[in-house]
């Protein structure tokens, strides 16, 4: 198999990158806000709002790719954060579709998991190529299991 190249486009790199300084500000706004209920609302702010919020936004990070390539040996791709990602045919364990509900309607999500599930990619529709992306995918590894996220997964992502 050729070497193929999927990557978004500039454009919604950085829509990507400032919606995540969006969210950050936003709850950052929130602490502050709270900070003027004494120290005890701007710790009980920070702990539910900023924790769970940067957790949520900093696994997204570390899954969503912004470039993918796959060849004849497996996926290689780089996330948002500049980690890089190789998974092999034989260590793709699972192939998971859903749909996620955004304003513009459900946009179908492909998540990527080894098999020990240490290494974990995912990419969305909105990827130039994301058709064949699949069907390269599904052609290099006929025996992939396809599934669906956990539900504390599938959450995570909103």
């Amino acid at each position: 198999m050729q070497r193929q190249v999927f990557s978004y486009r500039r454009v919604d790199r950085w829509g990507y990158y400032g919606g995540l300084g969006y969210i950050t500000l936003l709850i950052l706004g929130c602490v502050i806000g709270t900070a003027y209920f004494g120290f005890w609302g701007a710790a009980a702010g920070t702990v539910l709002l900023g924790g769970a919020a940067l957790s949520i936004l900093g696994r997204q990070a570390q899954r969503m790719v912004s470039t993918v390539a796959v060849s004849s040996e497996g996926i290689e791709a780089e996330t948002h954060t500049g980690r890089q990602v190789r998974i092999s045919w034989e260590e793709l364990g699972a192939l998971e579709i859903f749909n996620k509900p955004t304003i513009q309607g459900p946009l179908k999500y492909v998540q990527l998991r080894s098999r020990d599930g240490v290494k974990v990619v995912a990419v969305n529709a909105r990827l130039p190529g994301f058709d064949d992306l699949i069907r390269c995918i599904e052609t290099c590894a006929p025996g992939v299991t396809k599934g669906k996220p956990t539900l504390l997964e599938w959450v995570s992502w909103f």
